[in-house]
């Protein structure tokens, strides 16, 4: 008699209360018993969630720093260059550039290492500047250019090499000399020297 009330109240369970809601009840209840009533589950996920927006907020941080602000408005003139390599006196040093960076765009033209003819377009991003002393002004800042020019000496696609040259600028009033660092098959080193166009300093000024 026993066994057949249970079975009664066992079919009775069923029809209040279908196996699959069951099962998720079930489930659930013992998901927050083994968890201490959700109280861990809870905290996990502040964790999880917390972590998420760090990182989100990290790449955030990273790209506005790389992304920088537009370079100043220069004329760049000439370039003298120093290769590491063993053949450098066969390179040439003195790579006569003329080139012009306006609102972030720069476009310019230079005898490369190998005595050839190179013409560039890009942008130019300062990533930080500092003022040393009275009027004497740092900045840093890449160039990331597509070049014509290398095509039988460096990497190129279609006759286009892809480059990002780092830069350190030091500058007083209208003039300025910038370092950079030029990678390749060896590194270059070189030095540009610039005019700082008028509208640059009337900008700080106001």
């Amino acid at each position: 008699m026993k066994k057949i009330k249970n079975l009664i109240l066992i079919l009775i369970l069923v029809a209040l209360f279908p196996v699959p809601v069951m099962s998720k009840k079930l489930q659930l209840a013992n998901n927050i018993n083994n968890n201490g009533n959700g109280k861990i589950d809870i905290i996990k996920l502040n964790v999880s969630t917390n972590k998420k927006l760090k990182d989100k907020q990290f790449l955030k941080n990273s790209w506005e720093f790389v992304k920088g602000e537009p370079g100043d408005n220069a004329l760049n003139l000439l370039m003298f260059s120093y290769h590491t390599r063993e053949d450098r006196d066969q390179m040439n040093e003195s790579n006569k550039l003329v080139a012009i960076d306006l609102d972030g765009y720069t476009l310019g033209t230079y005898n490369n290492s190998y005595h050839a003819q190179t013409y560039y377009a890009g942008i130019t991003r300062k990533i930080y500047e500092k003022n040393l002393l009275q009027d004497v002004n740092m900045d840093f800042k890449y160039k990331l250019m597509a070049l014509h020019g290398y095509e039988h000496y460096e990497f190129n696609i279609g006759g286009i090499t892809p480059l990002i040259v780092p830069m350190i600028g030091i500058s007083k009033g209208l003039v300025g000399i910038d370092f950079l660092i030029s990678p390749g098959r060896t590194v270059t080193f070189a030095t540009t020297f610039r005019v700082n166009l008028p509208e640059n300093k009337l900008k700080k000024l106001d």
